[in-house]
């Protein structure tokens, strides 16, 4: 017996295939050049990895010179069927529209994109968190607690971290003998982000327990190999991807900006 039309429509509704489409279809729309299913290798276990989505947008104006500056979105769709809260349990800092973790220019660059950030910094406020949890039904666990409801750590999600992370680490690896020129300088600079289709929530552990839904979160994590720094992974809806497409555009262009200010800075 084959699979029906009804079957295989109900089967990539609870799969992310869809989601990857349409996510793909609003950053072709706002002029980015998207690269679905890019792979990439571990650096540290060899194996190939997928990233769903690598989008590039070339920040500068073509017109005024030849360099290549690409700004990067490497993003991770999940449908999660289920919410995924985080804890607010660092302190609010103030909007900085973007995480750049890592670029392949010379160090330096490092301070251009670190101002632009400061010099856009807003009266919004944008939560951050070091610590998430899923939830599952337990059929074993319904008629003992909570109708078998537990918290756990969603391994889909935490997988999706791992690539992002290794993704940069390898391409950083890549590009490690590269060399700017006064008549030409090229590289990247990343924003790591997981868009999710299901609910977004933000929990807040005081006097009481308050559970919040919300559009953005930006998740920082620890990272070993990560010079003692945190890897910063912006959390975001579905819905909220244009929003988020706009301050992307606002913060390029100032480090554009910046970057054109400061060019000399960038050739070694």
């Amino acid at each position: 017996m084959t699979i029906s039309q009804e079957q295989i429509k109900k089967a990539l509704i609870n799969s992310g295939y869809l989601l990857e489409d349409r996510v793909n279809k609003v950053l072709e729309k706002n002029d980015w050049q998207t690269i679905p299913n890019s792979r990439f290798q571990d650096i540290n276990t060899r194996t190939e990895r997928e990233m769903d989505i690598v989008a590039l947008k070339n920040i500068n104006d073509l017109n005024e010179n030849i360099d290549q500056i690409n700004s990067a979105l490497l993003i991770e769709c999940m449908n999660n069927k289920e919410p995924i809260a985080y804890f607010e349990n660092l302190k609010k800092q103030p909007n900085r529209f973007a995480s750049l973790n890592y670029n392949v220019f010379n160090k330096n660059f490092s301070n251009i994109l670190y101002w632009a950030q400061q010099e856009l910094n807003s009266k919004l406020e944008i939560i951050y968190s070091s610590q998430y949890c899923g939830f599952q039904r337990v059929q074993k666990l319904i008629k003992v607690c909570n109708d078998g409801w537990i918290a756990s750590h969603p391994d889909r999600k935490h997988d999706s971290e791992t690539s992002l992370f290794q993704y940069i680490k390898y391409h950083i690896n890549e590009f490690q003998n590269h060399k700017n020129t006064d008549e030409f300088i090229t590289g990247c600079y990343y924003r790591p982000l997981i868009v999710l289709q299901g609910e977004l929530l933000s929990i807040q552990q005081k006097e009481e327990l308050t559970i919040i839904e919300t559009n953005r979160i930006k998740f920082q994590i620890p990272k070993t190999d990560n010079n003692g720094r945190y890897f910063l992974i912006d959390i975001i809806t579905e819905s909220y991807l244009p929003e988020y497409l706009k301050l992307i555009a606002i913060e390029d262009e100032k480090i554009w900006e910046i970057t054109k200010k400061h060019r000399e800075k960038l050739i070694e």
